[in-house]
């Protein structure tokens, strides 16, 4: 039930993704050039949705498992998203709130405070930080699926659940028979389509979750030989085609739901170690970079917009050379953005918190 730095690493790999998937768009598309690169590299989300779901799962079994009620469970993860997800996502809306008021045009006092509290990119309300789809749904959807499960336990894995994936599915299907888009259209002058895909790859991940933890009680011993073969054949042919699904494929169509069976599998293979090409993951390093994660993908379409603003000439550059140097530029704002919000945040704590007193029985 430790932490897993595979998964961390998957996450900052399927960033890569996401960053070279919106260089394409911003810098190419926004110019009307025709390019191939990267089309379908914007799937790479669905990898931090699974993910998400799975630890999900994973907090709201131990939850279930251990005496406090299940309001209170479900109190204290709300919580825990929002320490996690609120200080640099806040950290990011200022920053583009700044930008944007000082070079592009003001920004209201009521957008402002209902970005803050994570509804943006729901209804008509304008978004400040591009891409927030992905934190709100993140934050309410999971939020929404934990209480579920902690609430109404079997009726939320036999019914619930179930039914709510198919009706995500199916919506997906008939608006653009693919996964990839977030925005329209908007249902009930509220939902967008990315609040369906969120909730749908939250279900993948639980029940990736639930499937490996059935795996892991059941009692049969399989002969090591074959089944490290099997293991190993899988493992490339779902490395490939998820390659093959964000990296080589020219556009969006049916086939981009088949990216949940790659990386559901994919992850639980790092969840029980079996892994065997994709031991580079596991590496400690990766703790280093792997929680750049979130604040690389907040900050990395602000700077991309300052790029094709004020280098103009970007597009016209060698398609490789260009790529790379985004990329760096984006991981090294990221970097910046990300210990530049932790010291303020340390910062503001050590100023607004006062410490505790040490109890008797503490004191030397």
């Amino acid at each position: 039930m430790g932490k897993i730095i595979a998964f961390d690493a998957l996450r900052f790999i399927a960033c890569l993704f996401i960053i070279w998937h919106h260089t394409g768009i911003n810098i190419y598309e926004f110019h009307h050039i025709d390019h191939t690169f990267f089309r379908t590299a914007g799937l790479a989300v669905e990898i931090f949705f699974v993910l998400s779901g799975f630890l999900l799962a994973k907090s709201a079994q131990k939850a279930l498992l251990s005496p406090p009620p299940g309001a209170s469970a479900c109190r204290a993860y709300f919580f825990a998203r929002i320490k996690r997800l609120w200080p640099e996502y806040i950290f990011a809306m200022l920053l583009c709130a700044l930008l944007t008021n000082l070079f592009s045009h003001h920004i209201s006092m009521r957008s402002f405070m209902l970005n803050a509290a994570l509804l943006g990119d729901w209804g008509n309300i304008p978004t400040i930080v591009a891409g927030v789809w992905y934190v709100v749904v993140l934050f309410w959807g999971g939020c929404l699926l934990f209480n579920l499960i902690v609430l109404t336990k079997e009726k939320a894995a036999y019914v619930i659940l179930p039914v709510l994936s198919c009706v995500c599915l199916f919506y997906l299907i008939n608006h653009g028979n693919t996964i990839s888009g977030h925005s329209n259209p908007i249902e009930f002058n509220l939902l967008s389509k990315g609040t369906f895909r969120g909730l749908l790859g939250l279900t993948v991940g639980i029940y990736c979750f639930w499937i490996c933890d059935f795996l892991k009680n059941i009692r049969v011993r399989f002969r090591p030989r074959i089944t490290h073969i099997c293991l190993a054949i899988l493992e490339i042919t779902a490395v490939v085609l998820l390659i093959n699904a964000v990296l080589l494929r020219k556009g969006q169509d049916i086939a981009d739901f088949n990216i949940y069976f790659y990386i559901s599998f994919l992850v639980g293979l790092l969840y029980f170690k079996k892994e065997r090409f994709l031991k580079f993951l596991s590496w400690n390093g990766w703790e280093h970079v792997a929680p750049l994660s979130y604040t690389i993908y907040l900050t990395h379409l602000i700077l991309l917009e300052i790029l094709r603003v004020h280098w103009v000439s970007l597009n016209a550059m060698n398609p490789t050379l260009m790529f790379t140097i985004v990329t760096v530029l984006c991981l090294a704002f990221g970097f910046v953005c990300y210990h530049t919000q932790k010291r303020l945040w340390n910062m503001l704590k050590k100023y607004l918190v006062v410490p505790q007193p040490l109890d008797k029985a503490s004191r030397p």
